[in-house]
């Protein structure tokens, strides 16, 4: 993970921060202050929501390293919770949203995460390389999701099944309200 951080830094501060994710002559739809806020709330809030507070009590009820010692296992399970939520995971998120903004915005190709990669091989294998990237990457996430509401099943009797039935109805109903996206 710290090498993501400082790969992040070298894009930032090299000559490569300096390229625009859109075209040459496009305008930000969007200022910094806003766009910060939309990072910020879309990267924390579905975590806030699941395990905003059950995740340092997770990591305490169930200690990395144990110890007879309440309040180092306390200590070491906030320790964890500022881990997974500082700077190296939004780092993996920065680079990957990068790569996928950088293919979209700039070259015209679809928000998927085999756009990214396709290119990497001939033109008789980019096909088959993308819905072999495409398939893993909606199986790691769900099962990521599947993974939150297991740790919060514990919690509520109330059926995940129609919960993800909801979610999976708002996403389609958010893609296809934006004509400007190309599904």
């Amino acid at each position: 993970m710290l090498s993501f951080i400082i790969l992040c830094l070298f894009l930032m501060f090299s000559k490569y921060g300096d390229i625009k994710l859109g075209k040459e002559k496009d305008e930000p739809q969007f200022g910094y202050i806003s766009w910060i806020a939309m990072l910020f709330s879309s990267g924390m809030g579905i975590g806030l929501i699941f395990l905003g507070v059950s995740e340092p009590i997770m990591h305490l009820h169930e200690p990395a390293i144990a110890s007879d010692n309440f309040v180092r296992n306390a200590r070491a399970s906030m320790n964890y919770t500022f881990f997974h939520w500082g700077l190296q995971p939004w780092s993996l998120y920065a680079f990957l949203g990068l790569i996928i903004a950088y293919n979209t915005f700039r070259h015209n190709r679809l928000a998927l995460i085999s756009e990214s990669v396709v290119y990497l091989f001939k033109e008789e294998k980019r096909k088959k390389v993308a819905d072999i990237t495409n398939i893993i990457a909606i199986i790691l996430l769900y099962a990521g999701g599947l993974e939150a509401l297991q740790a919060v099943s514990v919690l509520s009797s109330f059926p995940f099944v129609f919960i993800i039935i909801l979610m999976t109805i708002q996403f389609f109903k958010s893609l296809t309200a934006d004509k400007r996206l190309k599904i």
